[in-house]
């Protein structure tokens, strides 16, 4: 998670020093896909250190313990999940299709 405390203590924490715009989470329910989706962007990224199974995979473990929990913490209405196996296109499209509303009503908001 960017730009939001990526645990539940570090969450209750900052509550009410800002306001949660919406969360936007890229998720997909196969995991074996993912772990490969990953290993291949980091060998041709160069970054032969992300592309060790068993870290992506330890990574997918300390997501599910301490940041999986945050994402209960906030109302579902600010929640919005993209496909993440879809191609970087799709992805961007849907995070924009996320943004650009939420922008536009805060802009808006701060206008009056």
């Amino acid at each position: 998670m960017d730009g939001i405390s990526r645990s539940l203590v570090r969450a209750e924490a900052v509550d009410g020093y800002g306001d949660v715009l919406g969360l936007i989470s890229l998720v997909s329910f196969d995991e074996d896909a993912m772990v490969e989706g990953i290993k291949t962007r980091a060998l041709e990224s160069g970054r032969l250190d992300d592309a060790d199974e068993a870290v992506i995979r330890h990574r997918f473990e300390v997501y599910r313990r301490d940041t999986a929990p945050v994402l209960k913490y906030y109302p579902d209405e600010l929640k919005r999940e993209i496909d993440a196996l879809q191609s970087q296109a799709e992805v961007l499209q849907g995070i924009l299709g996320c943004i650009i509303p939420m922008q536009t009503v805060r802009l808006s908001a701060a206008a009056n």
